[in-house]
């Protein structure tokens, strides 16, 4: 045992030695003169370590391509991560390559869509002071609400069980065609229960091919699920009378929430009958109009499914924005101003009203006889608008899924790395075992002797 204690002893001496010799050459070090490294913003998140979070982003619309980076065009993605970047939440490199921190957008707004709350999924260095120079670095249409500590696999659109979205009109879109006065109209009971009831002939489970691009009745991707669609109380704003459409469901396709509006325009102002909303269930194709954009925001996504599983298990909180709610409904107010102010000012609801007369809502191709047979610049700019932006959604679905699959592959090396770590952990504490027990039998048996 003496002969243990000693080595024991020798050990930790030349321990100290060692030590003490690393202090005098770095004092000797100083003593040259060279500068201390100084500490880069790289260092500052590596020390913080990154963290899956979800981050809570409000954003107006106007002026932005949509809420999804695209090159050549301005987005609310782009100006975020800049500004992420910029506080040091995120490294330089992750602006280009997002794969490399998980990230992830619940609701894909389209161009010119606000929202009142978008969540975004990614790892990131956050923290309170952070969220504020956050703010202090973006414009000023996009304001990060708040911030939340998520499980390693959150993804905010995978994990989004339901969204809801607003539409905000002028209520003389539903006025009689033979109103003159459009901006005195104002909506009586019978015509706001009249709308209701075709809102509600949405809900349910549909096939949507009409009321997007490029799908096809057969196609399993066009059926959708509504949960709700409502028409609010109508309000008065500069003299003219705004009501609020809101509906919930879990998904939504390319300009279908617009082209269900538009449908339900229609229909009241009598360019249609109620038959044609049950007509578009229908394998044939269907001329249906599109809304204008500026009307329309994201309202909220949900999560019920997350909060289910991992918002009471004493490790996680729920993804929940009541605790933000003063925030959130003060940005949504300045939505609402955006929309009334830019209606107000260019009018976009009226001059689109002008041009339901020219669909035909029953096949998919030209207008009615006796309507005006040559297309307009309306319509002209309207197929421009829908090609871009269907070449917007092939090219997001497409990055959707590669982000997806380099998601997964990372996952799965983190935890093949996981396991490689355990299995050396395991041998490395198998070989302490295994010599602890060989020099406790050498001692006892020299004890014995």
């Amino acid at each position: 045992m003496q002969r243990v204690y000693s080595s024991i002893r020798d050990v930790l001496k030349r321990f100290s030695l060692t030590k003490k010799w690393h202090m005098e050459l770095e004092g000797a070090e100083k003593d040259v003169g060279e500068p201390p490294a100084k500490r880069t913003r790289a260092d500052d998140i590596k020390w913080m370590r990154n963290k899956k979070m979800a981050l809570y982003v409000s954003y107006i619309g106007q002026g932005y391509s949509g809420m999804q980076r695209n090159d050549g065009v301005k987005s609310i993605e782009e100006d975020l991560l800049n500004a992420l970047v910029e506080i040091g939440a995120i490294m330089d490199d992750h602006r280009k390559h997002t794969d490399k921190i998980r990230f992830q957008r619940c609701s894909r707004t389209d161009k010119g869509v606000s929202a009142a709350i978008n969540v975004v999924s990614l790892k990131m260095a956050m923290t309170q002071d952070r969220l504020k120079q956050l703010n202090e670095c973006l414009p000023d249409k996009i304001e990060a609400i708040g911030f939340l500590r998520t499980t390693r696999s959150f993804d905010a659109k995978l994990a989004c069980t339901a969204r809801s979205y607003g539409y905000l009109t002028p209520t003389f879109a539903f006025a009689p065609t033979h109103a003159k006065t459009r901006r005195d109209f104002r909506m009586t009971d019978d015509i706001r229960a009249r709308v209701q009831s075709l809102l509600t002939r949405f809900t349910g489970t549909h096939k949507f091919h009409n009321f997007t691009s490029r799908k096809g009745p057969a196609d399993d991707s066009a059926q959708r699920y509504i949960t709700n669609f409502t028409c609010g109380e109508p309000f008065v704003r500069n003299d003219v009378e705004f009501v609020m459409l809101l509906v919930r469901g879990q998904s939504f396709l390319l300009h279908q929430i617009r082209k269900m509006i538009g449908l339900v325009i229609a229909v009241v102002q009598g360019h249609t009958s109620d038959e044609a909303i049950d007509r578009a269930w229908k394998p044939e194709k269907m001329d249906v109009p599109r809304a204008p954009a500026l009307g329309l925001f994201l309202n909220q996504p949900y999560y019920d499914f997350y909060n289910k599983k991992y918002g009471n298990d004493g490790v996680h909180q729920p993804i929940d924005f009541d605790l933000y709610k003063e925030r959130i409904e003060a940005f949504k107010a300045k939505i609402h101003d955006v929309i009334v102010k830019t209606e107000l000012r260019e009018n976009s609801m009226m001059h689109w009203l002008d041009t339901l007369g020219l669909h035909t809502y029953v096949d998919g191709e030209g207008t009615k006889d006796e309507g005006v047979k040559e297309k307009t610049e309306v319509q002209e700019n309207d197929e421009k608008a829908i090609s871009q932006d269907e070449g917007v959604e092939e090219k997001a679905d497409v990055e959707d899924n590669v982000d997806d699959e380099k998601a997964i592959s990372q996952e799965e090396e983190e935890e093949e790395g996981v396991e490689e770590k355990a299995e050396v952990q395991e041998n490395v504490d198998e070989k302490a075992m295994s010599q602890v027990s060989h020099e406790k039998g050498d001692s006892e048996a020299k004890q014995m002797e």
